[in-house]
């Protein structure tokens, strides 16, 4: 009875700052929700009064509410700390997209070519005229073509990067811990180019998301249900742009080395539906299984008739990447024709992401996913910097954002805030490199996979 008097003053407190806790959050959610429908009713007043935009930036609008509803109904099952980052871009991402000055980008090459497909898509059929990328990007928008327009192509996207952000998150969490991947997606958010890729119509968002998922599932209990799904991302990623499948294949040797053969039938099970989707859609629309929407068979050469890669550029277009960054590309960039806020840029990656790294490989349980990651980011980097339009569509001449490394910043901004951390000595002596963080890798090996949990 004693025993019970004494505890029950300790739980009362416990639960007393719980409530606090918890009314502190959803005061900041409130908060967050509120500025962002003030905020876009300003912008759109603004556009209504001059007439530009208008009707289109009204139902943008409402997509605050659409998605605030959204995410009230999903919160339960969220993680907290998680859904709070993903509440958060999303509600930045419509702002930023509404008061973004070249709106609509009808006139850009890749943007124009995404905007017919999708209203082509909508109506049922694709000419062959159209067809110049992957379909996965311009299929998801083609549902909303009827409602919103041109600005259908948003609607993925955004559902894109709050997926994206959620499971960046809850990956760099179970890598380090909560404090470090906190800092590490503000930075992902704010200090870097990402969200912008998502908020112009660009088909970068739905692989960047897939593979964060897919890195998360990774590290996880993988169940069958689990492979599959990793299977299926994968090959939605091919279906959605075809040369970025290069960056999956270290997690997937990696998940093949956990799970074993069956594991890798589960995978491949996953992936087979949307190769066989891929070319099916090249014969329906070319009259050819090989004739890649980019103009040539198999998709090897370009129009020009020159390979799309070229091991050659690659010292170059490195050095171009990581250590020459000209002064006048921090502020502005010629095809944008706006200011940019800061970003992290190339060299930071360079300097402290190696620190990061090493960082990592002291904790002995995690350096076989550490190597998977490692191995990704230079194969994404082999990728874009021997691509013979380097960073096409990055603006100026030299590029201040590196398009084609996209799927390596979340990785990149991770291994980089570790090494930050490390090189002053916060991390891992005063956060802690295993004992605060929530989730664990798990890196057994897996002999069986029909043991594992299928729910």
């Amino acid at each position: 009875m004693y025993a019970n008097q004494l505890m029950s003053p300790v739980i009362m407190l416990k639960l007393s700052l719980d409530w606090i806790k918890k009314t502190i959050c959803e005061r900041i959610l409130l908060y967050v929700a509120l500025t962002s429908i003030l905020s876009a009713a300003a912008i759109v007043s603004f556009q209504l009064q001059r007439g530009d935009l208008g009707l289109n930036s009204l139902k943008i609008m409402l997509l605050i509410f659409v998605c605030i509803a959204l995410f009230l109904a999903l919160k339960e099952r969220c993680d907290r700390e998680a859904f709070r980052f993903a509440f958060l871009v999303t509600m930045y991402a419509i702002v930023a997209y509404l008061a973004w000055p070249t709106r609509p980008w009808t006139d850009w090459y890749d943007q124009s070519y995404y905007l017919r497909m999708t209203r082509e898509l909508s109506q049922g059929y694709l000419s062959s005229g159209s067809y110049r990328y992957g379909l996965g990007y311009p299929l998801l928008a083609a549902p909303f073509y009827n409602i919103l327009g041109n600005d259908s192509l948003f609607v993925p996207n955004l559902v894109a990067l709050a997926g994206t952000i959620y499971f960046s998150y809850l990956l760099f969490r179970s890598i380090t811990n909560n404090f470090v991947a906190k800092i590490a997606v503000l930075l992902l958010i704010f200090a870097t180019t990402l969200t912008s890729y998502y908020i112009i119509w660009w088909g970068h968002g739905v692989v960047i998301f897939s593979l964060m998922l897919v890195s998360y599932l990774a590290i996880k209990s993988l169940s069958q249900r689990n492979l599959f799904i990793i299977g299926f991302l994968i090959g939605y990623s091919f279906f959605t742009r075809y040369f970025d499948i290069i960056v999956f294949l270290p997690i997937v040797f990696y998940v093949i080395w956990r799970a074993r053969m069956k594991g890798l039938i589960l995978m491949v099970a996953g992936v087979l539906p949307m190769i066989a989707a891929t070319f099916y859609s090249q014969q329906v629309v070319f009259g050819d299984l090989l004739m890649t929407p980019y103009g040539t068979k198999l998709g090897l050469t370009n129009i020009y008739g020159t390979p799309y890669f070229l091991p050659e550029l690659i010292p170059y277009h490195s050095f171009l990447t990581f250590l020459y960054f000209p002064a006048d590309l921090a502020y502005s960039t010629v095809g944008l024709g706006t200011l940019k806020m800061p970003v992290l840029i190339g060299t930071f990656y360079f300097i402290f992401a190696p620190v990061g790294a090493f960082a990592l490989w002291k904790d002995r349980s995690k350096r076989n996913f550490l190597l998977a990651m490692i191995t990704s980011i230079l194969f994404c980097i082999i990728y874009s910097t021997s691509y013979f339009q380097f960073h096409s569509g990055a603006f100026g001449p030299f590029p201040a954002d590196f398009r084609y490394l996209l799927p390596a910043y979340p990785y990149l901004v991770l291994l980089s805030v570790i090494g930050l951390l490390s090189f002053v000595g916060i991390y891992p002596k005063q956060v802690g490199i295993t004992n605060s963080h929530l989730d664990k890798i798990d890196e057994t090996p897996l002999q069986d996979v029909n043991a594992l949990d299928t729910a």
